[in-house]
Formats: C-alpha cells, sequence, structure tokens
C-alpha cells in the first residue's frame, strides 16, 4: 500500500494548480489507484482524491497563492500524519514524502518501513530510496553532496534504488489548441531567475505579444507595452492559453529540475523555446518539439521557426512520455524494486518475464527494446 504525504499549505483538489507539489500528490494517487495498488492520500479534508486523511491545515479559496509556509505548519502536518500512520501501516508499505527535511519527523518515526521521496525537485533530500524528475537534477544533488562531504566529485558513489522519473500529467487537461492567438506565453512565477526579463524582450524583438500567467507581478507592477499580464490561471484557462500560443518562453536562468510549463505546452501540441540547462536537453528534442537557446539570436530565430513544427508530433510524443499513463509504469517499476528488497534486494531474480523471454544458461541475455524505440511506437499509432 501507497501512503502519499501532501503538504500543509494547500489543499489537494485540482483548483490549486499553481503548487506543482500539491499536484504531484494529487495526481500520483490517482494514477497509481488506476494502476492498482491501495493508496491513502494524506492532506485536506476538501480533497479531490476520495481516499483522504485530513492532516492539514490549508486556505480553501484557490487564489490564495502566498498561504502561509511555516515551520509550524509542518510541525503541525507532521504530527497529526505520524498519528494517523500509527493506525493504518501494515508490513512492506511504502510512505511517500512530497518535500525533503520538513517532513523528515515522519520517516524517522517509522524506521522498519521505506520512506520514499518521490519527486526530487528540490534541494535538501534526506531518503535512501529517491526518485529524482530529471537527470540533470539527480546529476547536480549528487554534486552538492559530493562538496558537503568534502568529496570530490569524481569520487562520489551512485546509488542503485534512486530513479530519475518525469514528472506526470492528466491526458485529458492537455487537449490539442487552435494555436491561433498570435502571442508567446510566459507561465510560471513572475520573476528573474524564471527568465521573465528575457521573455520580454525575445517578444518585443519579434513584434508579438506576450502573455504572462503567473504568481507574482514584473517590476513595478505596471506591464511593459505588449505585455498582458493574467495573473494566476486555472487547469482549463490554463490549458486554452498554452493551446492558442505560437510558442511558450521558458527561458530560466537557474537549473530546472523538470520545468513542467514546458512539458504542459508540449502536451498542448505548443512548441517550447527554452533555454539549454537543467531539465530541458531532456524534454525538450531540438528542432522537433521545440528549440534550446544559448544567444538572444538563437531566440529569435525559433520565434521565427516555432509556427513551423508539426503540432501533431509534439503533441503525441509528449503525452506518450509524460501522460500520468505512461509514468505509472515506471513508478509501478521502481515500487517493486524497493519491495524486491524484503527478498533477494540487488540480486533478486525476476520471475515475472515468461520463460520464453530469458536467455538459455550460457547465453547472452534477452535485448530489451530501447525507450525511444518504444515512444516511436507509441508515437507512430
Amino acid at each position: 500500500m501507497l501512503h502519499i504525504v501532501s503538504l500543509p499549505h494547500t489543499s489537494t483538489t485540482r483548483a490549486f494548480s499553481w503548487c506543482a507539489y500539491t499536484q504531484k500528490a494529487l495526481k500520483l494517487a490517482r494514477m497509481m489507484t488506476d494502476y492498482g495498488y491501495e493508496v491513502t492520500l494524506y492532506g485536506t479534508e476538501e480533497s479531490d482524491f476520495e481516499n483522504t486523511v485530513a492532516c492539514a491545515l490549508a486556505p480553501s479559496d484557490a487564489r490564495v497563492t502566498e498561504p502561509q509556509w511555516t515551520t509550524e505548519y509542518f510541525d503541525l502536518m507532521n504530527q497529526r500524519v505520524i498519528e494517523e500512520l500509527h493506525e493504518r501501516l501494515e508490513p512492506r508499505d511504502l510512505i511517500l514524502l512530497t518535500t525533503g527535511w520538513p517532513q523528515k519527523p515522519i520517516a524517522d518515526a517509522f524506521p522498519m518501513h521505506m520512506a520514499v521521496e518521490y519527486g526530487v525537485g528540490y534541494d535538501g533530500t534526506f531518503s535512501t530510496y529517491r526518485v529524482f524528475e530529471s537527470y540533470a537534477w539527480a546529476q547536480a544533488v549528487y554534486g552538492r553532496e559530493a562538496g558537503l562531504a568534502g568529496e570530490s566529485v569524481m569520487n562520489k558513489q551512485g546509488r542503485f534504488y534512486d530513479a530519475v522519473i518525469p514528472n506526470y500529467f492528466e491526458a485529458e487537461a492537455f487537449p490539442v489548441g487552435m494555436q491561433d492567438g498570435g502571442y508567446l506565453l510566459f507561465l510560471g512565477r513572475v520573476i528573474e531567475s524564471k527568465g521573465i526579463g528575457i521573455a520580454i524582450d525575445i517578444a518585443k524583438r519579434a513584434g508579438l505579444p506576450l502573455v504572462v500567467a503567473g504568481q507574482g507581478v514584473y517590476g513595478t507592477g505596471e506591464p511593459p507595452e505588449g505585455v498582458e499580464y493574467v495573473g494566476v490561471v486555472g487547469p482549463e484557462v490554463r490549458a486554452r492559453l498554452m493551446g492558442d500560443a505560437i510558442a511558450i518562453l521558458c527561458p530560466s536562468l537557474y537549473l530546472e529540475p523538470f520545468g513542467g510549463a514546458a512539458v504542459e505546452a508540449q502536451m498542448c501540441g505548443t512548441p517550447a523555446i527554452t533555454t539549454d540547462w537543467g531539465a530541458y536537453p531532456e524534454t525538450v528534442e531540438e528542432g522537433k518539439t521545440g528549440f534550446r537557446c544559448r544567444t538572444m539570436a538563437e531566440f529569435d530565430r525559433a520565434v521565427e521557426r516555432a509556427p513551423y513544427l508539426d503540432r501533431n508530433y509534439i503533441h503525441r510524443r509528449a503525452h506518450a512520455k509524460y501522460s500520468t499513463k505512461a509514468v505509472a509504469r515506471a513508478y509501478d517499476r521502481y515500487f517493486k524494486q524497493l519491495d524486491d528488497l524484503w527478498r533477494g534486494g540487488f540480486y533478486e531474480v525476476d520471475n515475472s518475464r515468461r520463460p520464453a523471454d530469458r536467455a538459455p544458461v550460457g547465453e547472452p541475455n534477452v535485448v530489451w527494446p530501447r525507450e525511444d524505440e518504444i515512444i516511436r511506437g507509441l508515437i507512430e499509432r
């Protein structure tokens, strides 16, 4: 059974779409239930998942985008979650945590159970079992851990029971758009590290309107000429803005652990124009689902070329890689690997394969299809 712990400062509902980690908890609960797992979600009384245990105090108004994020909130929720887990935990159940160190007391309270940080896109992890949102972020965390330990990165050892599984999105929430809005889109926190200033410059140089959606206000609060600020938007408006845009601009200055907005836009068939670091080399297929840029000249060319990309290909590829249906298989495989630790561990034999799939003694192992071959098959269907 999976016990998924959400956050103390938002409600576990679709309405709180601006909080990526609240949505990760909610979507993970739904998708693994659909995959056949028993799941309990520890969140708020107001929840869009039926089997939710209320443990947090959160605003009921989804427009509150800066709710209290305090030690007191975490302490209260951690205490309630621990009490509820004592009533529900069975041997070999997994505890799935969302934020790293703030939730470590929950793991400490149950040393005989595995506590998994199931979507690491943040700094400050503690668990022996971690799922990173991208390879880029996993390597960044490994490097930081080596530095904190006073080690050379060259001597940093990998960890077999870490994994990389991308973020996941509900396919029905991201239909292909009309792509007829005639504007560029910036969607995310309106802060310099997300590249809002560069996005404004890109749109200005292209002579195109820029629609800005997300938390915060740029500069003095008065949008520059040609920029429309629409604030925090719900899921339906978000999908429409993405689907109707010429392209989404994601010129993040820092290392994006995943960069969900770029993938959400691709699920709507809209190209993503990004910087060329962090997770973007993993999520943006250069010249096919978008463009990764390092100079303003490259951003200029990307805007010019974006309308000529195959929107259907962008949509199909994103759904094949990042839909909840696709990603659930990766989590199922990982959870089964963890369950093997109760038996043979690293050397546990995979008895799930049919006899015909296993190579005879003395012959090479069966070569399984590569991930890109599987995805290509899904796209071409």
